[in-house]
């Protein structure tokens, strides 16, 4: 309750029943007070003071916040599945466009070549694998309470290796140079028989990653079984994508090709632009499902650290 007490200049006749006279006189910024024409005291005039009064509507001053964190953990739910069907029907688009264009005209558009280098497609699936590094970054930097899943430790060591893969590997394609200082050993009849040597390289480094993270791995299954199960199908099939198609095209499907078809045939061109376009369509599909997985880890998070804000400011008030 807001109240102010204001005392006239002139003089007023009150406490009737106790038959007193009180007045007031004004001089500069101060007040001097009479009581029956005596003087009684000396004080500083008073002042208008704003308060504001605790009610029980005010007992939780974070119900607000509360709900604008479980209104955004809410937004993220709603947004996450319709990005990644968005996501899929692009993909989708670019295996349409760059299958059809070779079986109409016998080769495939330069811009929608998914195997070029800094086509469309390729430039698409740098900025998944960029975005999906960041997101592992942000997930990680993300202020979490102690303990919760995945770490910090795991978030940033995949965030890292995909930020690699989409800076440096899918847009300027070093791994095609990993052979290239094999052609110094002058002994070497052929170098580029070590071509697929990144490939190897690249599988050493994700079971070594794998056995590393391997306990944040079962806690964060504790923590949240679907989306652990999702981030890792979508790692799964795009390692499978970009190595595991990789590596049967350098090596067993031309074996068996050879076999009945000419390199030179139509069909057999036409077998490894379809592994081409499956190779590159998983891997950007596997993406795809990872990014959905760190959409379900965030609105997780942030669902549980506001229940957790809440329940400490109450704890708060009480102390108070």
């Amino acid at each position: 309750m807001l109240g102010a007490i204001f005392l006239a200049a002139d003089e007023q006749r009150m406490g009737q029943r106790m038959g007193q006279r009180m007045g007031s006189e004004r001089m500069g910024q101060r007040m001097i007070i009479y009581i029956d024409g005596q003087r009684m005291s000396d004080r500083p005039q008073p002042k208008l003071i704003r308060c504001q009064c605790v009610t029980h509507s005010t007992i939780r001053p974070n119900i607000s916040a509360a709900k604008l964190m479980k209104l955004t953990s809410d937004k993220v739910q709603h947004l996450n599945t319709p990005i990644l069907f968005m996501l899929m029907g692009i993909e989708i688009l670019f295996a349409i466009v760059y299958l059809g264009s070779i079986l109409i005209t016998g080769a495939s558009y330069p811009l929608f070549d998914m195997n070029g280098y800094q086509t469309i497609p390729s430039l698409f699936a740098a900025v998944q694998l960029v975005t999906l590094g960041c997101s592992f970054l942000g997930l990680g930097w993300y202020h979490r309470y102690p303990g919760q899943k995945p770490s910090r430790r795991s978030l940033w060591t995949v965030g890292i290796i995909f930020l690699y893969i989409g800076i440096l590997d899918e847009t300027f394609k070093v791994h095609q140079h990993f052979y290239k200082p094999f052609c110094a050993l002058a002994w070497l009849e052929n170098c580029r028989d070590f071509y697929p040597i990144y490939i190897y390289l690249y599988i050493a480094i994700a079971i070594a990653t794998f056995f590393v993270l391997f306990r944040d791995l079962k806690a964060s299954w504790r923590f949240y079984p679907l989306a652990t199960f999702l981030a890792g199908l979508g790692i799964f099939t795009f390692l499978f994508g970009a190595l595991g198609l990789e590596l049967i095209g350098f090596d067993l499907l031309p074996q068996i090709l050879s076999k009945t078809l000419n390199h030179q045939d139509f069909a057999f061109i036409l077998v490894e632009k379809i592994r081409i376009t499956l190779e590159e369509f998983l891997e950007m599909f596997g993406v795809s499902i990872t990014l959905y997985s760190l959409g379900l880890f965030l609105a997780k998070s942030l669902e549980i650290n506001s229940d957790h804000e809440s329940t400490r400011d109450d704890i708060n008030y009480v102390k108070r």
